[in-house]
């Protein structure tokens, strides 16, 4: 092989390689932005339950 597709492979393989990363990282924080909404509405029901305890949980039974 020549130098110039030894270089051509070595680019397609950085360029995989970033992109596996970047993938990563974008689903690492939409993953992240997910649990931290969903406990902040779990906080939000436990901050009601906790301010009347009398209340129904809200079912409809």
């Amino acid at each position: 092989m020549s130098a110039q597709t030894w270089s051509n492979a070595s680019h397609s393989d950085i360029a995989t390689q970033l992109a596996i990363r970047l993938v990563l990282v974008v689903d690492l924080i939409a993953l992240w932005i997910s649990v931290h909404y969903v406990f902040a509405a779990l906080n939000d029901l436990l901050d009601i339950k906790l301010a009347d305890p009398n209340r129904p949980s809200g079912s409809g039974d």
